[in-house]
């Protein structure tokens, strides 16, 4: 579920949407499962990627939490100012 549906599709597309708000876009595209897909942004889920980031940034025991990531490639998602 996290490999296939969190990494594969919900945080590149909350990524793209939120370099989409910062470039103030109409719309953009991302390529989901090998397909692109464009859409307009959605500031909310801008914001929910920011608490996510901030969230995961302010903790402080990251060894057994970044061991999870990695595995389900999320860790990037993260990471990534």
């Amino acid at each position: 579920m996290l490999l296939d549906q969190v990494a594969g599709l919900f945080l590149p597309w909350s990524d793209a949407n939120s370099n989409a708000i910062e470039q103030q876009l109409e719309s953009f595209t991302v390529e989901l499962r090998h397909r692109p897909w464009t859409q307009k942004p959605q500031k909310y889920h801008a914001r929910s990627l920011a608490v996510l980031k901030a969230k995961y940034a302010a903790l402080t025991e990251t060894a057994a939490i970044d061991a999870a990531l990695e595995t389900t490639e999320c860790l990037h998602w993260l990471r990534t100012v």
